[in-house]
């Protein structure tokens, strides 16, 4: 397997983690008895899953080659699907205090 397909699953793979440990997940707020303790803990996970997929998103698309059209596609593609999970994310944390 190429380094870009690599990065790119490992990217997918995280974006996916980061959904999973939203403030909004009934699992989370089972582990964590106190508010303030899972937004923490659930902003400071995120942040640091969603660097890390930026950070694959970028050297997949840095080791592309013209062999894998189809990575190279969804890889470009992979920043607006991240985009939309951070705004994912405000969304429930703006809920889960009664903002909205």
């Amino acid at each position: 397997m190429d380094k870009a397909r690599r990065y790119f699953y490992i990217s997918v793979i995280l974006i996916i983690i980061s959904l999973f440990l939203s403030a909004q997940n009934p699992l989370m707020e089972s582990w964590f008895g106190s508010l303030v303790s899972l937004v923490l803990i659930s902003s400071v996970l995120n942040g640091i899953l969603l660097l890390i997929s930026v950070i694959t998103i970028d050297k997949s698309i840095k080791h592309q080659t013209s062999a894998h059209q189809t990575i190279g596609k969804l890889s470009k593609l992979l920043p607006i699907v991240l985009f939309v999970v951070i705004i994912y994310h405000i969304i429930v944390i703006i809920k889960f205090f009664g903002i909205i």
